[in-house]
């Protein structure tokens, strides 16, 4: 098995980004010792809520595609920037969540 580095956890951007975040979500994550990948979201997925569990895949998800745009195109964001993003995007999730929901209880009712 491959071990896993944890690129989107530990390296110096991601690092930068995840200051950014809650002390204790960052902590919690940085705990986890699996080496393996599935393993380690795995493990994330068992042991925190939702909510925070959207923000970590939010999260690696800027990351990675941060780490894409310096590797590829030389292009630069600052953490701050993907902060904001990532504050952003999950904002927006959050404001689709009851349009979903009433949609959904539109569509049973008429069912």
């Amino acid at each position: 098995m491959v071990q896993w580095k944890k690129p989107l956890i530990e390296c110096n951007l991601a690092r930068c980004v995840w200051a950014l975040e809650r002390a204790e979500l960052v902590e919690h994550l940085y705990s986890i010792q699996e080496t393996d990948a599935r393993a380690w979201w795995a493990e994330a997925t068992e042991t925190i809520p939702i909510s925070d569990l959207i923000r970590v895949a939010v999260t690696l998800w800027a990351i990675w595609y941060v780490r894409r745009k310096v590797l590829h195109e030389n292009s630069f964001q600052s953490p701050l920037s993907t902060h904001c993003f990532i504050e952003r995007y999950i904002a927006e999730l959050d404001l689709i969540k009851p349009v979903e929901a009433a949609a959904k209880r539109a569509k049973t009712a008429t069912a």
